[in-house]
């Protein structure tokens, strides 16, 4: 459904939980995907609050970014929660949507009981600037076929993608059904995220880093040097894992998040 505002969302209610259990867990997805991203790892938390939804510009959002900066995204996300009566969630983000839960939540720590940053990115290399540099540069050329085929050989492994076809074929529908100019302002404002000023020192709630071994764009050295800057910072590498470990390592990652959940809000 909609809210006012245009965003839309999906909510699931808790099967009557006490205490922390009972907080809703909000699930910001990525750059190009939409809430639909999260339905894998959606089941490993069946029984619980949450709220997935679709960004601006991408999914059946219509309302679109329009600026390079993350207070649309910010907006966006207090509106909704304001909306549904949610005075504490904890905020799971993954990749673009790691970058708009760690803004939200130093913007509004009264609203973040609990972070968890999963494929995010922070503080880019040279090379690493250059790198999405020249898949921007890719996608303002007009190769989307060959940014997608790049995109599933970044994202998973080989032995991923052979046995579930499907997954594979659901990915690539959600990346061709993209409006161009709503992917590419999101898209560079992600490629630019270091000159966005975020102070991670100010993020004082628990707040849990996950990322993949093999995850080229979020790599295991950021999420070290994230934990380092963040009070109550702690990190988890998953090991082999690529950087849509949500869908590949969703059981993994559930886990992590239960034990983390656990130990910070008891």
């Amino acid at each position: 459904m909609w809210n006012p505002s245009g965003t839309y969302y999906e909510y699931t209610d808790s099967e009557h939980r006490k205490g922390s259990m009972d907080l809703p867990m909000v699930f910001v997805h990525g750059v190009g995907l939409d809430h639909k991203s999260w339905r894998y790892l959606l089941e490993d938390f069946n029984g619980l609050k949450t709220l997935t939804y679709d960004l601006l510009g991408h999914g059946q959002t219509q309302p679109a970014l329009n600026i390079q900066s993350f207070e649309p995204f910010k907006g966006q996300l207090h509106v909704l929660l304001s909306d549904l009566n949610m005075p504490e969630v904890v905020l799971v983000g993954f990749s673009l949507g790691g970058l708009v839960a760690a803004h939200y939540a130093a913007s509004y720590p009264q609203d973040v009981k609990a972070l968890v940053l999963i494929s995010s990115v922070y503080n880019r290399t040279s090379a690493e600037s250059q790198a999405i540099a020249v898949r921007v540069q890719q996608a303002w050329d007009g190769d989307w076929a060959g940014l997608r085929s790049a995109a599933l050989e970044r994202w998973f492994s080989p032995d991923f993608l052979e046995a579930n076809p499907s997954i594979r074929e659901e990915i690539l529908a959600r990346l061709v059904s993209n409006v161009p100019n709503n992917f590419l302002e999101c898209y560079q404002l992600l490629a630019k995220s270091d000159e966005h000023e975020l102070d991670y020192r100010t993020i004082s709630m628990p707040t849990l880093i996950i990322t993949g071994e093999r995850d080229q764009g979020s790599t295991p050295q950021m999420a070290t040097e994230m934990e380092k800057v963040i009070p109550n910072g702690r990190t988890s590498v998953l090991l082999d894992a690529r950087h849509l470990c949500i869908i590949e390592n969703h059981s993994a990652i559930s886990a992590q998040i239960k034990d983390f959940w656990a130990a910070s809000l008891r």
